[in-house]
């Protein structure tokens, strides 16, 4: 059974961990390497809190998944520019309704404050997955990374 959540600062590690193997083993088909580790950097205890003192100033709602008291997913959206901003699942717990769980409550907490839209940059990865769950493609773009490499992205949107 999949546990959706508010984040909590004692989640960052799993987060981050979620988020390096969400990038380099389900993404990895889709991206080369040196896009794959500028998006997600090792896991390490600086990074770590790095992401717990983000979180803590954020604007952004961050939910986790957990599974059998393990943090399995997670995902985030921006309530002020109606952003989604995240959703990741660890390889070994996906196809297993877990994204969409997460999407769903994000959904719904965006719907209780108002929005009636949210839009996102996805990866050429997860594309299908908001497809499936409603979203549209408006267009495909390319993200700059901090190195001048280009990442291939598609921007969604979806009625709420």
């Amino acid at each position: 059974m999949i546990t959706i959540r508010p984040f909590a600062p004692a989640d960052a590690e799993s987060v981050v961990r979620v988020h390096w193997e969400a990038v380099h083993e389900t993404a990895g088909a889709d991206y080369p390497p040196d896009i794959l580790n500028e998006w997600s950097i090792p896991v390490t205890p600086e990074r770590v809190q790095a992401f717990r003192a983000t979180r803590a100033t954020s604007k952004e709602i961050t939910l986790v998944a957990e599974k059998n008291g393990h943090v399995v997913g997670f995902g985030a959206f921006l309530p002020a520019t109606n952003e989604l901003t995240a959703i990741y699942v660890l390889p070994e717990a996906g196809s297993q309704g877990v994204g969409k769980q997460l999407l769903q409550e994000l959904e719904r907490l965006a719907r209780e404050r108002g929005l009636t839209e949210l839009h996102l940059d996805s990866s050429l990865t997860a594309e299908p997955f908001y497809r499936a769950n409603g979203y549209v493609r408006e267009s495909t773009e390319e993200h700059t990374r901090a190195s001048g490499r280009k990442m291939p992205a598609v921007q969604m949107r979806r009625a709420l």
